[in-house]
């Protein structure tokens, strides 16, 4: 049995862990503005003194993004 406190703490440092990674492409590709990582859709803020950006999630919690990715890579096939 998974405790709701375990879980919510499992969650913080996978979300964490996706921020890390996400920032590691940022680094790589300056140019890149957002990133679907982990189930977490981010932004990549950029600070204004030319440094690397930083990755913020866009939503509290992760998201499967389903239908986005179906329509990305099954060419536009949606059959829900």
């Amino acid at each position: 049995m998974i405790y709701p406190v375990a879980e919510e703490i499992w969650e913080l440092c996978h979300r964490d862990q996706m921020l890390t990674e996400a920032e590691r492409y940022a680094a790589v590709m300056p140019s890149l503005e957002w990133i679907y990582c982990g189930e977490w859709p981010m932004r990549i803020k950029k600070p204004g003194d030319g440094s690397f950006g930083n990755a913020v999630p866009l939503l509290k919690e992760r998201d499967t993004c389903r239908t986005l990715l179906r329509r990305r890579f099954e060419l536009g096939k949606d059959d829900e």
